[in-house]
């Protein structure tokens, strides 16, 4: 009897580069409050306050996404190894 096999992995090649590119802004609004504050608030800096709340929230997505995607690699093992398991018990009773 032919044996039974399935498989499915899931690969997370997405949230490392935006977590880079969120911490790249993070850099980015950081360096210009600095030179805001090195010019003495020569400039209306308020603007930075509501695009570090943005990207707050875009990296708690990104995170809650992330912890999303370990479950389901974690439920796709189970189920995998449930597969295997089956395919065991009937490749012993044949």
């Amino acid at each position: 009897m032919g044996a039974v096999r399935s498989s499915i992995q899931l690969n997370d090649m997405i949230s490392a580069p935006l977590m880079r590119i969120t911490n790249a802004l993070n850099m980015t609004i950081s360096s210009f409050e600095e030179m805001q504050y090195a010019a003495n608030n020569s400039f209306d800096a308020s603007t930075f306050n509501g695009v570090r709340a943005q990207l707050d929230a875009a990296n708690m997505g990104f995170e809650e996404m992330v912890q999303n995607i370990h479950n389901d690699v974690a439920a796709q093992e189970q189920f995998n190894n449930s597969v295997r398991e089956g395919t065991k018990r009937i490749c012993t009773i044949v």
